[in-house]
């Protein structure tokens, strides 16, 4: 009480304050309702997770077998043509407003189908509040956008261009922009014959070509089949950790706690109370010249 009336200044305000704890204290108990103060008072809540069994060897490495086959969505099948049409989509600046950017201004397959920026550069050369995800692998993904808002490759491609802030290109205009280049008609009816060109169909051409984009073989892929001379000890030792933490997560709800590093003792620092080198009240022979600080000498 008297640490309360120091803070608030006279003891009918400390008063007043605990009251109001109390009152709210009880709120909150009697409403069985979830607030922020559990994290503050520490209340653990129980939650029924499904008990996963321990994986084995085996198990693991086929989990992580590389795919021999690309998944293509029923309604988009894989065509030569259609990657041929997707390709040259992809790679095209006149699909922005600026006649600047393309798909590859921010997955450029010189910087691992990224841009390598902390933030990427949209239309009118602002810069964006986000950074460009590499399309390695996407067609393996279930969800796309950082938000995860797009549920697939095709209603992806399409984001960016429409997109104000990055390629600001409506696809009224754009369909019009491409009507006008007779080298995408044929491209077009040769990969969606008496379809024309559509937005569902540049779609459908861009998704089919980052779909193709595989990384490629690993040390690590041989390693999963078995040969063991392509993964070094420590390597297989961090993965193995990863795989513990991870499975470790599934059946318990949260992640092993890291063992910290042993802690090393530092010595404590004593103030040097003796005077300064160039003091008046040290010796003549023990000074030293400012020039010649940190240098061997010899005494004057």
């Amino acid at each position: 009480m008297s640490r309360l009336s120091t803070s608030f200044g006279c003891p009918e305000m400390a008063s007043v304050a605990l009251r109001l704890i109390a009152v709210t204290a009880a709120l909150l108990a009697a409403a069985d309702v979830p607030c922020y103060s559990d994290a503050i008072v520490g209340a653990v809540r129980t939650v029924d997770l499904p008990i996963r069994g321990s994986i084995s060897d085996a198990e693991m490495r086929t989990s992580y077998k590389r795919p021999t086959t690309i998944p293509f969505p029923a309604d988009n099948p894989y065509t030569v043509q259609k990657n041929i049409l997707g390709k040259k989509l992809y790679f095209d600046s006149r699909l922005s407003r600026g006649k600047l950017l393309s798909c590859a201004s921010c997955h450029s397959p010189g910087y691992a189908w990224a841009d390598g920026q902390p933030t990427s550069v949209g239309h009118l050369m602002k810069r964006l509040a986000r950074r460009s995800p590499t399309i390695l692998n996407l067609a393996y993904g279930q969800i796309y956008m950082w938000d995860g808002r797009a549920e697939s490759l095709e209603e992806q491609a399409l984001g960016p261009v429409q997109e104000p802030v990055e390629m600001a290109m409506p696809l009224d205009d754009l369909l019009t922009q491409l009507r006008a280049i007779g080298e995408y008609h044929q491209l077009f009816e040769a990969a969606f014959p008496g379809e024309g060109i559509t937005s569902k169909n540049v779609a459908k051409a861009i998704a089919t070509f980052e779909r193709t984009v595989i990384s490629g073989r690993a040390p690590f892929d041989a390693w999963i089949e078995g040969d063991e001379t392509m993964c070094w000890l420590p390597q297989r030792l961090e993965f193995h950790r990863r795989q513990f933490s991870r499975h470790w997560a599934r059946k318990h709800g949260y992640w092993p706690r890291q063992i910290p590093p042993r802690r090393r003792q530092i010595p404590i620092r004593v103030q040097d109370t003796r005077p300064a080198r160039n003091h008046p009240s040290r010796p003549l022979h023990a000074r030293r010249l400012n020039s010649d600080s940190g240098k061997r000498h010899r005494p004057l």
